[in-house]
């Protein structure tokens, strides 16, 4: 069994994060035709899985900053493409 010390590698760090970004575009998939309670859910579940790996593999706060901006943008972008999809249909 590892030894609960060890670092996570480049590559686990990776995988982390794609897998959080595979759950937020499947979010984004399961988002149409939802309520507004719904939609809120998703949004705030789209904020946690992004953050997440920010939060826990980017150490620096000089380094979190653009990345949070990032992050933000990401979420805002996906949830706007979300919400003209909703409504073009």
């Amino acid at each position: 069994m590892a030894d609960m010390n060890d670092k996570w590698s480049f590559s686990d760090k990776l995988a982390v994060a794609l897998a959080c970004l595979a759950g937020l575009m499947t979010l984004i998939l399961f988002w149409t035709d939802r309520t507004p309670v719904a939609a809120e859910i998703t949004i705030g579940a789209m904020v946690l899985l992004m953050a997440y790996p920010v939060l826990h593999f980017v150490h620096s706060w000089i380094a979190r900053t653009p990345v949070f901006a990032v992050v933000s943008h990401v979420v805002q972008s996906s949830t706007v493409m979300a919400i003209y999809k909703t409504a073009s249909l």
